[in-house]
């Protein structure tokens, strides 16, 4: 039996009986929710650990910029001092 997971998780009841009526084993249309559930679920988490993943490299680019301004600084002030070239 070939269903689109959107009608299974519309109708099961129905895809169960169509599935009893074919001789079928009805048990795959709550095998096939159950995946469905971890697909979406795992898509979530992934969409989620993105969007961290991306704030986190935003703040990582603006400590590094804000390391370089101070190693400038820091830089300049050394050499005001004759501590540095």
């Amino acid at each position: 039996m070939s269903v689109g997971i959107a009608r299974i998780r519309a109708e099961p009841d129905v895809i169960r009986k169509g599935c009893i009526d074919k001789g079928e084993d009805p048990g795959v249309v709550d095998r096939a929710l159950d995946l469905d559930e971890q697909v979406r679920a795992l898509r979530a988490a992934y969409v989620e650990d993105r969007t961290q993943q991306k704030a986190i490299d935003r703040r990582i680019g603006e400590i590094t910029r804000e390391v370089a301004i101070i190693d400038k600084q820091l830089h300049e002030y050394l050499v005001r001092l004759g501590l540095e070239e």
